[in-house]
This record gives C-alpha cells, structure tokens and sequence, in this order.
C-alpha cells in the first residue's frame, strides 16, 4: 500500500485493507476455485442436446488454459531473468513493490496549435 501513500491518496484504514485483501487474496482464490472446480466437475460441453465433438472439446479446454498458462509463463519468466540477475526474488518485492522507473511521466512542453478564445473569461472562485 506504500504506492497508495506515495500518490497521496487518502484512503480509510478498512478499504486500504478491503483494497489489499481483494487484490492479494479474494480474486485470486475465486479464480483459482473456479477454474478447479471447473475442472473436477467437467462435463463436454454441449449446445441444445448437441455433444460438440472431441476435437472442440479440446480446442476449448486448450483456450481455457491459454490464459493459466500466460500468468504462469510470466511468473517463470521473472524469477529466471531475477535469478540471473542477482536480484531479489521475494513475491513481495518482485510483484508488489513498483520498480525504480514506475513514477510521474515526465511532461513535455506542447505545441499549442489553434487560436486562442478570446471572449473567454475564467470564474474568480
């Protein structure tokens, strides 16, 4: 939650740790439920009494997997380029602690272009 204070944005301490728990813990585990229960359950998949063929059943099982293997291969990806990078490869600081180039964008001047509003006055408040 340090981003959170870094930004200086005020929070009440319950949905600081409501924010935390739904992130780190809750959508996790009913992601992780869901699909394993999803897969203790199977049944093939079927269309108005029509059992798609094998074939389909794979390609959908395959799609399903897609996405849990994406996360993974990004896991496996971060601890092997940490690891021979000589770098820290605690959970906390590998995917919860913002990197040293996370921060402000740095502001470029613009090229205004267009003509300005002249009868525009701003209200004094």
């Amino acid at each position: 939650m340090a981003h959170v204070r870094e930004m200086g944005v005020w929070m009440p301490i319950v949905l600081k740790y409501f924010w935390y728990a739904c992130w780190a813990l809750i959508t996790p585990g009913l992601l992780g439920t869901v699909t394993i229960m999803a897969w203790v359950y199977y049944e093939p998949d079927d269309f108005e009494g029509y059992v798609f063929p094998p074939g389909i059943q794979f390609m959908g099982w395959g799609l399903e997997l897609f996405a849990v293997a994406v996360v993974l291969a990004f896991v496996i990806h971060t601890y092997v380029v940490r690891i021979m990078k000589g770098k820290s490869i605690s959970f906390r600081v590998m995917f919860l602690e913002p990197t040293p180039l996370w921060g402000p964008r740095i502001e470029v001047k613009k090229v205004v272009k267009g003509k300005d509003n002249e009868g525009f006055e701003q209200d004094d408040q």
